[in-house]
């Protein structure tokens, strides 16, 4: 008698046990959060339009923060995560082994750097009456520059024609 007693409490146990660690008889989620807030490194002002690419060991998730350089994802699968974050003025961040946590949100202030951008040098070629004036009436006046660094100033005389 005493067997089969146990054996019904044991198969009890084991039952109530399957249930609670079911997830989908609670509704729970193997999912969290991400918030991502970009700034410039420098300033320290937002930087908008960042491209963000969370990268996992399956799944890719590509979002864009807005325009006050935000961006909150609240299904995000549980695990680790790579998080890059790029934008054609700064310089590419990548932030490793990012972990998500069931029904916690993560938090990421990613500081980027600007960048800058190299172009091919070239010349501008304006027709030889290009600076004629069209009417009598009407005369060149000399150019005038206003630079508060005196050393921009300088600078900028340097390439000035004479």
């Amino acid at each position: 008698m005493q067997n089969k007693f146990r054996t019904i409490i044991y198969g009890l146990l084991i039952t109530f046990l399957g249930v609670v660690n079911n997830p989908y008889i609670f509704a729970q989620s193997y999912k969290g959060g991400l918030r991502v807030y970009t700034i410039d490194a420098f300033s320290g002002s937002a930087v908008p339009d960042v491209n963000i690419q969370i990268v996992g060991k399956s799944d890719t998730l590509k979002k864009s923060v807005n325009s006050v350089g935000y961006l909150y994802l609240d299904s995000v699968p549980v695990g680790y995560y790579n998080v890059l974050c790029s934008h054609v003025a700064y310089e590419t961040f990548v932030v490793s082994n990012i972990e998500i946590l069931s029904g916690k949100s993560k938090e990421l202030r990613i500081s980027l750097v600007p960048q800058s951008i190299k172009i091919p040098e070239f010349t501008v070629v304006a027709p030889k009456d290009a600076f004629k004036p069209s009417n009598e009436l009407i005369t060149l006046a000399p150019i005038i520059l206003i630079f508060p660094n005196p050393a921009e100033c300088l600078e900028q005389l340097a390439i000035l024609p004479e």
